[in-house]
């Protein structure tokens, strides 16, 4: 406790905390915040390609509510292993195998194969027809059940009567593996099969809650644990309250661009994914065949949010390029000379390639800033070429093109990146007859980096984007909480909840970012909450015959 104490002082003091609310930006709070925890993540890397791929198959099924259904028993047993009675509150403590891992137990470290929760309701229940219990996933770093027991559980229970069911995480608490290091995943792959895992025993818990008489049942989480409430509602078969906070609709901005972005050893990531073909002849390859997420080689987000915690990469990237500006004279200062040699770039290009290409290459211009060793800062004018060869005939990959087009004409029209450098140097390269090795080595370099980026953001967006799964029974049950300043969760350019499950009315808005919202606006969520469970109610009257717990 110690710690969180001092970490906070620290946030006050480098943040000035003292102003007023409104002159605070708060998503610099959780940038800070993030700095101040040591904590790296997938420090071993991807993970096998083969896990990846089997993830990718068995996602198929979850993504297939009648399927996801089947895998699990009617009478899947659960095991109460405590029950204990309170002056105000009846505490219980259960266990049982994860499906997850009887369906691919090589996968689930033995730690992880037993799934645990606690769960606490009314000592005495004010109504024997209404018994309202919502199941809470946990966000990233919450091990154990304090602190949903104490922020969330018994307030809940003291101020809308509403019962809690906490699930530990898999490989969080008593879930976590030996040799793992605080909430650090090992491997990206660990994630997926924390995703999958809890939407198994989500299901499990519904039933079971179901078969002894709870409800109305719902699902909602804070940060991380709002997303898996969110993916574990498309397996449920019966209209469900749905109260994800501080989530979004896919992982991939919070890895890729993020303030948690900056956690992610992004040279380990690119050293494995150049070592290991599979990765790109096999995995890529499932990716451009995916119909309903935007996991294409030259993504829209990643081409206009290039992530800005990749400081290695930009540092590599301004000090490569400047390098090879000083010693070889790679960039032309004459704007003229720069426009009349990128035209006949264009032109060979389009004469040499027409055969191969599906779409014809657009030609934009992007200006960056190189800063030299000296104070002096060089100007850039680069050719940004696009060449991407279509994966099929089809409208939708048409329209991917045409996104890239305007892509690149919005970063010429809103100014330059470190992604438009390097993107320019590398296909200005292209045009300039030179056999300088270490050039295309830098280069070759360069282009490895993006692509593992490119490539986790591929990966993120298969098995985590919430379009890629059922649509709940219905979608007017949810309410979404979202801070005003969230740094860990980018909005932009994902499609939000009401877009993609249509129905979806509200969503509800806190002032701040995502550390303090979560630290703070708790009182929020439980409203949410329990809006959501009388909205349910609303539209769904409880069953006067209905059988109920006892």
């Amino acid at each position: 406790m110690r710690l969180h104490k001092e970490t906070w002082k620290n946030l006050q003091v480098k943040c000035n905390l003292n102003t007023s609310e409104a002159m605070i930006n708060w998503s610099t709070v959780d940038r800070i915040y993030r700095k101040l925890l040591l904590t790296q993540f997938f420090t071993k890397g991807w993970g096998k390609p083969e896990t990846i791929k089997r993830i990718f198959e068995f996602g198929k099924i979850l993504a297939d509510r009648p399927k996801c259904q089947a895998l699990i028993n009617e009478d899947y047993p659960v095991k109460i292993v405590k029950d204990e009675e309170q002056s105000r509150y009846r505490i219980l403590e259960g266990t049982f195998t994860s499906p997850f891992a009887l369906y691919l137990p090589d996968l689930v470290p033995d730690e992880v194969k037993t799934a645990r929760f606690e769960m606490i309701v009314p000592a005495k229940w004010p109504s024997n027809t209404y018994k309202p219990v919502c199941i809470h996933l946990a966000g990233t770093g919450d091990h154990g059940f304090w602190r949903r027991r104490v922020f969330t559980a018994k307030p809940l229970i003291k101020e809308y009567g509403i019962g809690s069911l906490s699930l530990e995480n898999p490989f969080y608490g008593c879930r976590k593996p030996k040799d793992q290091l605080r909430s650090s995943l090992h491997n990206v792959s660990d994630l997926f099969v924390m995703g999958g895992s809890l939407m198994l025993e989500s299901l499990v818990l519904l039933r079971w809650l179901e078969k002894n008489g709870y409800g109305p049942l719902g699902l909602s989480g804070v940060s991380m644990g709002g997303h898996m409430a969110t993916l574990a509602c498309t397996v449920w078969d019966k209209p469900i309250p749905l109260i994800p906070c501080l989530s979004w609709t896919s992982a991939t901005p919070v890895f890729t661009r993020g303030a948690m972005s900056g956690s992610i050893p992004w040279e380990l990531l690119r050293s494995q994914y150049n070592s290991r073909s599979e990765y790109e002849k096999e995995i890529m390859t499932q990716l451009l065949k995916c119909p309903k997420t935007d996991a294409f080689r030259l993504g829209k987000d990643f081409a206009l949010n290039f992530p800005e915690s990749y400081q290695e990469l930009r540092e590599f990237h301004l000090q490569q390029c400047s390098s090879l500006s000083d010693r070889e004279g790679f960039f032309q200062q004459d704007n003229q000379k720069h426009m009349d040699q990128s035209t006949n770039l264009n032109d060979n290009l389009h004469s040499t390639s027409s055969s191969k290409l599906k779409a014809e290459c657009n030609t934009n211009y992007a200006s960056s800033q190189v800063h030299s060793n000296g104070d002096k800062d060089q100007q850039i004018l680069c050719n940004y070429q696009n060449q991407t060869t279509a994966c099929c005939s089809c409208p939708r990959c048409a329209q991917k093109l045409n996104d890239k087009d305007n892509i690149n004409l919005a970063s010429a029209q809103t100014g330059s990146s470190e992604y438009d450098s390097v993107s320019s140097c590398k296909n200005q390269s292209k045009g300039v007859s030179s056999s300088d090795s270490h050039k295309t080595r830098i280069l070759d370099e360069i282009n490895l980096k993006v692509e593992a980026a490119e490539f986790m953001q591929g990966v993120m967006d298969v098995t985590t984007f919430i379009g890629n799964f059922s649509i709940p029974v219905d979608t007017q049950m949810v309410i979404s909480v979202l801070a005003t300043q969230d740094a860990y969760i980018p909005r932009d350019n994902v499609p939000g909840l009401e877009t993609i499950w249509p129905g979806v009315e509200v969503m509800r808005y806190v002032s701040g970012g995502h550390v303090t919202s979560a630290l703070f606006k708790q009182h929020y969520f439980r409203q949410a909450i329990n809006d959501a469970f009388q909205k349910y109610l609303r539209k769904y009257p409880i069953d006067q015959g209905k059988k109920m717990a006892t």
